[in-house]
């Protein structure tokens, strides 16, 4: 095992022989592949300031919560030069040639990234720690094994990549469809061809019967449930859901994504960050293809309004404009909905191949995942002599008991000159409270100070 501070230089200086020609921000980083595109830079001095410098080879990871554990890291592509980083993301640079991928392929595990997240401090953005990221540890792998375990990922990821340009060809075909059958029909307020229903409140959700539905269920253009909330059964003017009724999403991110419910799980609610569709002149499916569709995106934005997170008044979704079904329609919603059957399976697809990805990288770096709190480790003898410069023999009866009571056995002793110096009690008291809280013991020997170490917490009780 090496510490990753041993392998890399977090947030080197940023001097650079050239002017950079990219700038790369966290959202530029796709967290599902670990790649970036950099944009490119028109003028300079339009930068915002506080960036830090990378240049190729070096390896990007993001710092603040969530997007660490959620896998925002990359690699500087080779071709561009230097590039302008958000300071959200850490630069890491390797101190050998060739150590950017081995590196790049260990954060990218599940298992380091949820470890590192148990010590990120702070309440509104919670961030890690650079000292926190050196201390972590690595485990040695050796170079064949590196070059097999490599070249595996390449494909792995390679197979991703192509899954997720299946996503891409299928959505781009069934909004070129869906656009091209609309030229020319008549339009009318989806208020008016449909009943539409808000979900039901957060403060309503209890430990009841009924499932309810979440924006994070729907997924490309299905309802695959995964640990729903329930709501009583008792709860006021609760909405069910009905077959063939379609959910919407209307808040934040997910503002406009869609899905079909299609009776499972059966007897359903749906929460207030969902609009219910209902209604005999659209059915679920035409309407579902209709919305990848670039004139539903922006009806569906231009509905939206807030400052920090988009919300969708149910109003705006009543006045969205929907072309009414023509000739082409029954065609139309058999390809959605074949879509839909095709994207849930390459979705569930491409869960296997994360779990397919994680199993390898685990297999690849063996070892028990190795995350320090630099806060609670031992300091090393440098960090600590020159604090404890002025302990020495003449130390108090007091203070004699305290480290005999912690130190039950107290191992070798190595004397130290060096900090055995004339006499100044007012630096022992204070040195020996800043170790105290620490959690540091002292053993000592004739009143000199012979070694340091942290409490262990079975052996090191004090009554």
């Amino acid at each position: 095992m090496t510490r990753l501070g041993d392998l890399v230089t977090i947030n080197p200086p940023t001097a650079s022989p050239s002017e950079p020609r990219s700038i790369v921000a966290l959202a530029d980083i796709d967290p599902r592949s670990a790649t970036v595109s950099p944009l490119p830079i028109e003028n300079l001095d339009e930068v915002p300031g506080h960036r830090r410098l990378a240049f190729p080879g070096d390896i990007l990871f993001a710092q603040i919560s969530p997007s660490m554990e959620n896998g925002k890291l990359a690699i500087v592509p080779e071709t561009g030069g230097s590039v302008l980083v958000s300071t959200e993301l850490m630069v890491l640079r390797p101190h050998a040639r060739g150590e950017s991928e081995r590196i790049w392929a260990f954060l990218r595990r599940k298992a380091v990234r949820e470890a590192l997240a148990q010590y990120m401090v702070g309440t509104v953005r919670r961030r890690l720690g650079r000292e926190t990221l050196e201390a972590t540890e690595i485990p040695d792998v050796l170079s064949e094994r590196w070059a097999v375990g490599a070249e595996a990922l390449r494909h792995l990821d390679m197979a991703a990549l192509l899954r997720r340009r299946f996503f891409e060809q299928i959505y781009g075909f069934l909004g070129t469809a869906f656009a091209r059958a609309a030229v020319g029909q008549e339009r009318i307020r989806l208020g008016e061809a449909a009943e539409l229903a808000a979900g039901v409140s957060e403060s309503a959700v209890d430990q009841g019967a009924i499932p309810l539905i979440g924006a994070a269920d729907l997924r490309h253009g299905n309802i695959d449930l995964g640990a729903p909330a329930f709501v009583a059964e008792t709860t006021a003017r609760v909405p069910m859901l009905g077959g063939d009724d379609l959910l919407v999403a209307r808040v934040g991110t997910a503002l406009g994504t869609a899905a079909v419910y299609e009776g499972d799980p059966p007897q359903a609610s749906f929460g207030n960050g969902l609009a219910r569709v209902r209604g005999d002149v659209f059915r679920s499916d035409f309407l579902w293809g209709w919305f990848q569709t670039a004139e539903a995106r922006r009806g569906l934005e231009a509905g939206a309004s807030g400052t920090r997170v988009s919300k969708l008044k149910m109003a705006g979704l009543a006045d969205l404009n929907v072309p009414m079904p023509g000739p082409s329609s029954d065609d139309l919603t058999e390809i959605a909905r074949r879509a839909r059957a095709a994207l849930l399976a390459a979705g569930r697809q491409g869960g296997l191949l994360d779990d397919a990805l994680q199993a390898h990288l685990a297999r690849v770096f063996k070892g028990p995942i190795r995350v320090e709190d630099p806060g609670s480790r031992a300091p090393t003898e440098d960090e600590v002599l020159p604090a404890m410069r002025g302990i020495f023999q003449d130390c108090s009866v007091s203070q004699r008991e305290i480290w005999l009571k912690a130190v039950r056995m107290p191992g070798s002793f190595r004397a130290r000159d060096l900090i055995a110096s004339e006499l100044d009690r007012a630096m022992l008291q204070h040195t020996l409270s800043i170790l105290e809280q620490l959690g540091v013991l002292i053993c000592e020997r004739d009143g000199v100070v012979a070694t340091w170490r942290l409490p262990h917490p079975e052996e090191d009780l004090i009554e």
